[in-house]
């Protein structure tokens, strides 16, 4: 009880700090985006298409409007898309844009969503029924070692954001099961951890990195979606995710046998 309570005080400061930094820009955004009266769909990346919400759990609602988000990993998200896998476990789901992507991409494959905060896990059940999939998108607070343990059967993704506790979460030696999973996780508190999590799975995955980038690369790909809408300090500004340059992602492809 201590904890929930302690969890959802933090996810009201969070939507403080959400609106003083981020409300301004998401309504001049929405307005350049969408006429009004519009659903709101996302217009390019791995899920264009998908209806959304007016609103993140936290940080900038644009990039994923525009489908310029985590442009550094689209092209491992149309793959999983297409993998089949029987189940994608999104740890640190937020609102909801990978655990109701990937449901709503990937008609074959069950999601379990899990995030600390209850509005976040709110929104991902709205966005789950706005598109249809909430019969296969399951909710829940916390991911522990016990239920990754039973997750023994059917080929398994494991999805992680979860801002610096990777450390603790992606451990072998407390969790067996991991080593079975392919697994996705974006890194925090780098060079540290990252060399950490490459040491805890190199005899059991194989490794690939992938650093943080600008957004130019996407800016010309789409020039037709934007650039009646946007002159380029606005797409430079409606792009921006606020990462730090030394942001990355593992992405670990469990090797065959290794379990």
């Amino acid at each position: 009880m201590f904890e929930e309570l302690r969890n959802r005080a933090h996810a009201w400061r969070n939507r403080r700090v959400h609106r003083k930094f981020f409300e301004s820009s998401r309504r001049e955004f929405h307005a350049k985006l969408y006429r009004a009266g519009d659903k709101i769909r996302l217009l390019s990346g791995p899920f264009a298409g998908m209806r959304y919400l007016n609103t993140s759990s936290f940080g900038p609602i644009a990039p994923k409007w525009l489908g310029s988000y985590e442009w550094e990993i689209q092209d491992l998200v149309r793959g999983f898309c297409t993998s089949g896998y029987d189940l994608v476990v999104n740890v640190g789901s937020a609102e909801g844009y990978y655990a109701v992507g990937f449901a709503w991409r990937s008609c074959r494959s069950r999601v379990l969503a899990f995030d600390i905060d209850p509005f976040a896990r709110r929104e991902v059940a709205r966005l789950a029924h706005m598109n249809g999939v909430g019969e296969r998108v399951t909710i829940a607070n916390t991911c522990s070692r016990s239920v990754l343990e039973a997750l023994r059967h059917g080929s398994t993704l494991l999805f992680v954001d979860i801002e610096g506790a990777e450390r603790e979460f992606l451990d072998p030696s407390n969790c067996s099961a991991i080593k079975k999973f392919d697994i996705l996780v974006e890194l925090h508190q780098l060079p540290e951890v990252e060399e950490l999590i490459k040491n805890r799975f190199r005899s059991t995955h194989a490794i690939e990195r992938r650093a943080q980038t600008n957004r130019m690369e996407w800016q010309d790909k789409h020039k037709e979606l934007w650039s009646d809408r946007f002159n380029e300090d606005e797409i430079a500004r409606a792009t921006n995710e606020f990462r730090t340059r030394q942001q990355a992602w593992l992405w670990l492809k469990a090797r065959e046998g290794n379990f």
